[in-house]
């Protein structure tokens, strides 16, 4: 991992780690109490938009866990790179990105992945896992469901080993505490929460069932809204894991919302619907959503 960052960022990751572990009071329980619920909330993937949708996050998750006396750690998996493009529809710049916006969050632990080598490594298994040996990537069009030239099947490769990496920092945070969550919070850094997080009143229910998650009920295209989602770590790992399905897939093979459907129906994971309510919220602060498809209030958009 050293030997694939350009020296400057890995410079800059070694000086910000230092300073957020001495200056920035950090969302993490200091104990574990047994009459306590605990919790693991994880953000992955770039952090391209956080500054703009923190609030959210800090009124309709962080103070509803707080004010039902749940305790929670921030976990954040973040990609190290300094623009973002779009990739479907017309390519443009959406401008640049800081990769160490993640301090915001004030995460209990946190990792700052070097992107271009995920998408390499990444998308290099995908395409062993597809027999793709040749250079022009033409050839092998029938495999690139968005017709953008592979772009967005890296996005998605990048955003899964994110995915993958988020839920080792939690099971490696476990096991040094020496204790389990009973769940398991995921978010994206690049969507605003506009309802509070009803988790609290399912976590006696999530305590006595290690099979069923939590997943929002609007937008589904065919699968599982993949914005949100919550369990018990059992439930979610089969979750967080659903990419190595679709990177070391022989073929076409159903990704993103398609993709979480046949990850837990495979997993045997039993799918309820939360009544949280999240959209996707653009660089430029545009949200990328249709208020009665949302199903919300006037309030609430």
């Amino acid at each position: 991992l050293i030997m694939s960052m350009s020296f400057t960022f890995l410079l800059n990751f070694i000086i910000f780690a230092a300073i957020l572990q001495i200056h920035v009071a950090s969302r993490c329980a200091e104990e574990q109490h047994a009459s306590k619920a605990h919790v693991a909330v994880g953000f992955y993937g770039a952090t391209r938009n956080l500054s703009n949708v923190l609030h959210t996050f800090e009124n309709h998750v962080f103070k509803v866990l707080e004010r039902e006396n749940v305790a929670y750690d921030v976990f954040s998996s973040t990609m190290g790179t300094s623009s973002a493009a779009a990739t479907r529809g017309s390519k443009r710049s959406l401008g640049p990105l800081d990769p160490f916006d993640v301090q915001l969050l004030q995460p209990c632990h946190f990792s700052v992945l070097d992107q271009q080598r995920a998408r390499l490594h990444e998308f290099s298994l995908f395409k062993m896992a597809r027999g793709m040996n040749r250079h022009n990537l033409t050839l092998y069009k029938h495999l690139d469901e968005f017709a953008d030239e592979f772009e967005s099947v890296q996005n998605l490769l990048c955003a899964y080993h994110s995915q993958r990496e988020l839920l080792y920092m939690v099971r490696a945070h476990e096991h040094a505490r020496g204790f389990k969550y009973d769940a398991l919070l995921v978010l994206r850094p690049d969507t605003a929460m506009v309802r509070d997080i009803d988790l609290p009143e399912n976590l006696a229910e999530i305590r006595q069932d290690n099979h069923s998650i939590w997943l929002p009920d609007f937008q589904h295209y065919g699968g599982y809204n993949d914005r949100l989602a919550y369990g018990s770590l059992p439930a979610m790992s089969v979750y967080l894991h659903r990419g190595q399905l679709f990177r070391d897939a022989p073929g076409v093979f159903p990704a993103a919302e398609r993709l979480v459907k046949y990850a837990l129906n495979k997993g045997n994971v039993t799918v309820k619907f939360t009544s949280a309510r999240v959209m996707r919220v653009r660089q430029n602060r545009a949200v990328a959503e249709v208020k009665h498809v949302m199903n919300i209030t006037d309030a609430e958009w």
